[in-house]
């Protein structure tokens, strides 16, 4: 039910991922609302409404972040170390990427 959710796609970052591959990501993590800070009882956490497919890279770099702090890190963090690279100055020059586009 949650892979069909989102039509085989990653909810975070829209790819095709199989079945098989699929990670289950909770929006609100177990970390965060179990161990941490209770606020969600079990059954909340593991609730349909708080699952998400994930591709393993997306689920990786989301880690316990709430899905605001998962976009700031993608914008601030993600890309600005990218763009310190040679290889993203290399495919900027050569019109490979194109920056300001969302």
């Amino acid at each position: 039910m949650l892979y069909d959710k989102y039509n085989h796609k990653c909810a975070y970052c829209g790819c095709d991922i199989e079945y098989k591959e699929m990670q289950v990501d909770h929006i609100k993590s177990i970390y965060s609302n179990v161990d941490y800070k209770p606020i969600m009882t079990i059954d909340e956490i593991n609730s349909i409404d708080n699952l998400l497919p994930a591709c393993r890279q997306c689920n990786f770099y989301k880690s316990t972040e709430t899905l605001e702090m998962f976009r700031r890190s993608i914008t601030d963090t993600l890309m600005k170390n990218l763009q310190k690279t040679f290889q993203y100055r290399l495919a900027l020059k050569y019109g490979l990427i194109m920056v300001g586009y969302a």
